[in-house]
């Protein structure tokens, strides 16, 4: 009764609600006519190019699948099994750093914030992890696998500012996501694990690291059944070349009064619709949204006299 009552309330995550592909309209109401005018159209900021399922090799699938969540596809937004070894590690190891998360649980904690601090399931009140347990619950009887799967994946980040695999794609290998091969596939994937330490271009030994890590997802996806064991050996010697696609990301210059309001309309998102920073500042740039400012074109002309 508590959980039907009280927490699955909480837990239900409109994904419709995140559009990324349309520009956002700012509107002042005219002084003299009392007509709104549009002061502003606003265009993404992130560094994001969108790619439909479709589009994605069934390869780049298999590896974002069989090295974060490899029981995705007969699960229920929650591995319990995973669940069990986090919640034995944390008691026995007296730690909390056996992963748990699914691939449904890591894309609703990118689109709300919410981070995970608990394993433990016996509560007064829901944790902030129990909660994504039971959205990615209620997640997945309202969206398939597959749609899931296109939104986690032109949500990821992949460093160099890259969001999602379309743009990583174009930054890593110059190409698009649906001319990728298996190892640089493989290779993509493998920087989502920390970006940081993964990204090609930061060193040479983070060159070396990924190239360790492709491995590793071949190797896994080679264990899981999704290549044979010839493939896997083709894909990993392979060789990787690294080279950036043409097209610099646009800059927009704002003046103070709209990048405060922008400022404003993300943060009231973040608290009123529970989203993360990300997301809300997304939503702000491609979520179609029409803003409605008490922009003063009189008043504005005054201060700039005055200044």
């Amino acid at each position: 009764v508590y959980i039907k009552t009280v927490i699955l309330p909480q837990t239900y995550v409109d994904a419709r609600a995140f559009t990324m592909n349309l520009s956002s309209t700012i509107y002042y109401t005219d002084p003299d006519t009392g007509e709104e005018k549009e002061l502003r159209t606003l265009h993404g900021e992130e560094n994001r190019v969108l790619v439909d399922y479709d589009e994605i090799p069934e390869h780049l699938i298999a590896a974002v699948v069989s090295i974060e969540d490899e029981r995705f596809w007969t699960h229920h937004g929650v591995d319990w099994k995973r669940t069990a070894g986090a919640f034995v590690n944390m008691f026995l190891g007296m730690k909390d750093t056996y992963g748990g998360s699914t691939l449904t649980q890591q894309l609703i904690k990118n689109m709300t914030d919410n981070d995970e601090v608990t394993v433990c399931l016996l509560y007064t009140s829901p944790s902030p992890r129990d909660r994504t347990r039971f959205r990615a619950l209620e997640f997945e009887r309202n969206y398939s696998k597959e749609e899931i799967l296109e939104m986690y994946l032109n949500y990821i980040y992949l460093g160099e500012s890259c969001y999602g695999v379309g743009t990583a794609s174009y930054t890593y290998f110059g190409k698009p996501v649906s001319e990728l091969s298996l190892a640089e596939s493989a290779s993509l994937i493998s920087i989502t694990n920390n970006p940081s330490a993964y990204d090609p271009y930061i060193s040479e030994r983070s060159k070396e690291r990924n190239k360790e890590r492709q491995e590793l997802v071949l190797y896994k996806m080679c264990e899981l059944g999704y290549i044979t064991e010839e493939e896997k050996a083709a894909a990993a010697a392979e060789e990787l070349v690294f080279v950036r696609g043409d097209g610099e990301k646009s800059t927009t210059a704002y003046t103070y009064y709209e990048d405060q309001l922008i400022r404003d309309v993300i943060a009231d998102l973040q608290a009123s619709q529970d989203w993360s920073e990300q997301v809300a500042t997304q939503m702000v740039y491609s979520g179609g949204l029409k803003i409605y400012s008490c922009f003063n074109p009189k008043v504005q002309a005054l201060s700039l006299i005055h200044i």
